[in-house]
């Protein structure tokens, strides 16, 4: 395992969201950019709650760190592949409607749709 999946994985098993402070707040995401870098900040935090509602699905019974990883096998994306704030950047956005399409730095590609004042991360692809 390289030293960034390890890094993430503990920080997952650590669970060390802090759910009284969500990272993410209906006014602050109004940026695809924006979107994409919360959820990355969610992941790293453990925090399930945001990145259960960046992807827009329901966690069900599970709180925390179980929360984030019920949510990403429900989206289809999984928490180990988005890349660390260390190094993270998005390199082009383009909005076309209610869709926008990220590129990041890493070469990864996301797909979010406008919901509400905000945007919800669709996939997220290598």
């Amino acid at each position: 395992m390289s030293g960034r999946r390890l890094l993430v994985a503990l920080v997952l098993l650590a669970g060390c969201g802090d759910d009284e402070q969500p990272v993410t707040e209906p006014h602050r995401t109004q940026t695809p950019q924006r979107a994409v870098g919360d959820l990355v900040a969610a992941v790293e935090l453990g925090d399930g709650a945001a990145f259960c509602r960046l992807v827009g699905r329901d966690p069900g019974d599970a709180e925390g760190v179980e929360a984030l990883n019920a949510c990403g096998r429900k989206a289809g994306i999984d928490p180990l592949r988005v890349p660390t704030s260390e190094g993270f950047s998005v390199r082009s956005v383009k909005v076309a409607g209610s869709r926008a399409t990220a590129k990041l730095g890493t070469g990864q590609t996301v797909q979010l749709e406008r919901a509400g004042r905000g945007w919800r991360v669709l996939s997220f692809r290598p």
